[in-house]
């Protein structure tokens, strides 16, 4: 008989984000993300048989199965993967809630909802975190959990909670090559080597100003769940839009980590050969990248060129119709530049609002990105709405500091020609004179100071102003995107 069965990762915070390590934090994502394939290996292992076990979908902690079974089997599978996971050692320390359900004649539309609601009801009861053993010590990097580790880094002993330690080691062991193999990338992993901390993701003097300092990139499919809701009523349906998203974005990911592998410069390579990214999530609708700062435009420039083509879905028409419909999937992205030393989990956080920010205001046909440039945490205060609208005004709306991804190539290509011109150089200290009078409120000293700029200074500038915003918040624009972008070799 027909049963689904649906199981997810839940309380992410206490296992992903619980510290400002970086291998922990990588680790426990992936860990999550290979959490759902271990599961349906477990599934096929326990249930062997043709056509027993089929995967619907997979998403980046959690996924949904359907399995043949006789009608005295369903609890017995439901404790056997709870038990799978209370006996892994490194899943243990996650919290999962599993639950199985007949299909009876409900739609496929009817019983997903109803194992999702399943499973949110379970975590309800359920604690946020895995309780671990007492221990003498409390963990050094997450300074809640017992320590019942140690490691020694410089020769010092830093106790750690089993679940840090755990998720460190998967972290390193991810980070050297296994998260980007087949069926990820095409590429030969094993001739991949990766930096190690942000430290050396970032050093590179010859950017001057960047060096030391990364992109936190955040990317969110924009109104994934309505357009799953809308056109996924099917398992058919749903298998189809995972498979087809998740193959698109393993070919985004092929494509970068190509182009890194045959960088001869710097820009994606250290001078030890060790390629500058980090993925820190990883499936479902979301990304989390972190690259050096002088590659987080170009990078986001490549997501969004490649997810027109790849991250589409292919919608099955009625047969009276005879016609397939190709759907293109949007996407909002939170953009922050930063110091490696600023601490990575409140960076990760102000990604996602910035994320969040651009999908407030886009819809299922724009994708959005809002960027930050941060010299200081503090500084961004509590609201960060409020803080972006009095940034900007009296030149425009906070809305105007949005980019539309699609211009990001011209927008580079103009900075750069700026850049370039030294008879007469851009005189860049004019931006500033043009903001401060704009804020005093003087429209005719800011219209003298333009005057000032060269001719072709100014067509440039006229030629940007529509792909950056509708008023004056392009002159915000270009003094924040002077030093990311446009580079000058």
């Amino acid at each position: 008989m027909p049963y689904y069965l649906r199981v997810e990762g839940v309380n992410l915070a206490n296992f992903v984000d619980d510290s400002s390590d970086l291998a922990a934090i990588r680790g426990g994502g992936l860990l999550l993300l290979n959490a759902i394939d271990q599961i349906e290996k477990e599934l096929e292992r326990t249930l062997p048989g043709k056509d027993t076990v089929k995967t619907i979908s997979k998403g980046a902690s959690w996924g949904l199965f359907r399995l043949n079974l006789d009608r005295e089997k369903p609890a017995w599978v439901r404790s056997a993967i709870v038990d799978y996971l209370n006996k892994d050692a490194n899943l243990r320390h996650a919290t999962f809630v599993v639950d199985i359900l007949e299909r009876k004649k409900k739609s496929f539309e009817e019983i997903k909802n109803q194992l999702a609601a399943a499973n949110h009801w379970q975590q309800m009861q359920s604690p946020s975190l895995s309780i671990p053993k007492p221990a003498g010590e409390v963990c050094g990097l997450n300074k809640i959990r017992p320590a019942g580790r140690k490691i020694y880094p410089g020769g010092d002993a830093l106790p750690l909670s089993e679940s840090i330690f755990q998720r460190r080691a998967y972290g390193n062991e991810q980070k050297k090559r296994d998260f980007y193999r087949s069926p990820r990338t095409t590429i030969d992993a094993d001739t991949l080597f990766f930096t190690n901390d942000l430290e050396e993701l970032s050093n590179n003097p010859k950017k001057q100003g960047l060096h030391h300092k990364i992109a936190v990139i955040y990317i969110d499919g924009n109104k994934f769940g309505d357009f799953l809701r809308k056109y996924c009523k099917t398992e058919t349906a749903q298998n189809r839009f995972d498979t087809e998203i998740r193959g698109g974005q393993n070919r985004i990911l092929d494509h970068l980590i190509q182009t890194a592998a045959r960088d001869t410069g710097t820009d994606w390579k250290t001078s030890e050969g060790k390629i500058r990214l980090e993925t820190l999530l990883w499936g479902g609708d979301e990304i989390i990248w972190v690259v050096p700062a002088w590659m987080g435009f170009s990078v986001l420039d490549t997501f969004f060129q490649l997810a027109k083509k790849h991250i589409t879905f292919t919608e099955e028409p009625p047969v009276q119709r005879g016609r397939k419909k190709t759907h293109h999937l949007q996407h909002a992205a939170g953009l922050v530049f930063c110091n490696h030393k600023v601490p990575i989990l409140r960076i990760k956080k102000l990604a996602h609002d910035l994320a969040e920010l651009a999908k407030e205001k886009s819809n299922n046909n724009n994708n959005l990105l809002a960027y930050l440039m941060l010299e200081s945490f503090d500084h961004t205060g509590m609201d960060l709405k409020q803080w972006r609208q009095e940034r900007v005004a009296p030149l425009c709306e906070a809305e105007e500091l949005l980019l539309k991804p699609d211009h990001l190539g011209k927008i580079e290509q103009h900075i750069r020609q700026l850049k370039n011109f030294h008879s007469p150089e851009f005189p860049r200290r004019k931006l500033y004179q043009i903001i401060q009078a704009l804020r005093n409120g003087d429209q005719d000293s800011a219209d003298r100071f333009c005057e000032k700029l060269d001719k072709k200074h100014l067509e440039i500038i006229d030629t940007l102003k529509p792909l950056l915003a509708r008023s004056n918040g392009h002159w915000l624009h270009l003094i924040d995107l002077w030093d990311y972008m446009g580079e000058v070799s």
